[in-house]
């Protein structure tokens, strides 16, 4: 079981790798929801949920049941209807994905994006981390490491990459790439 890690480290790891860390964090989260109350979920197959429009439509409340029921097992305060709100953004920026990539949206509205997903599943991340500091009996886990060699592998490449791209991508939208002849030379 991961130990609670910082949210702002995890908003940075959602946001910038532009959902690659998301498809790993599930399958991470879908372990220990797995051990914490015997859910039969094959974990791996919430590697795929971000990719698919359709199985987010599932997967999500599904996920959010599970959570549910672990926070009332262990006596920690429950999201309440807020957890459909959650749902319903993430469901969004995800359509909004899909369809940026078939119609010219300004970057920004891209990077916007982007932002709110990585806000959205630090929310989730916060509210594992709440389940897991009430836990009475933690499982023995990985609890006192930090972050696995593989979430480095991409976290860093990814950040750096994103911090690097978007400057220039922004200001390349403020150059010309057409060049017409005038008339008169």
């Amino acid at each position: 079981m991961k130990a609670p890690r910082a949210w702002w480290w995890d908003f940075i790891l959602h946001a910038s790798t532009f959902g690659l860390y998301t498809m790993f964090w599930l399958v991470g989260r879908l372990r220990e929801v797995r051990r914490l109350g015997q859910h039969e979920v094959k974990p791996w197959l919430w590697f795929f949920v971000p990719l698919f429009l359709i199985a987010q439509l599932i997967a999500l409340p599904r996920l959010t049941r599970y959570l549910r029921e672990l926070e009332q097992a262990n006596r920690v305060p429950a999201w309440g209807a807020s957890r459909y709100v959650w749902i319903t953004g993430v469901i969004l920026v995800s359509a909004f994905f899909n369809v940026q990539e078939r119609i010219a949206t300004p970057l920004w509205t891209f990077v916007f994006a982007m932002l709110v997903w990585g806000a959205l599943f630090t929310i989730l991340e916060a509210r594992f981390n709440t389940l897991k500091r009430n836990l009475d009996n933690p499982p023995v886990g990985d609890a006192g490491r930090g972050y696995k060699w593989w979430e480095w592998l991409i976290a860093v490449p990814m950040v750096c990459v994103t911090f690097i791209a978007l400057p220039y991508l922004s200001l390349g939208a403020l150059g010309v790439y057409d060049i017409d002849e005038l008339a008169g030379g």
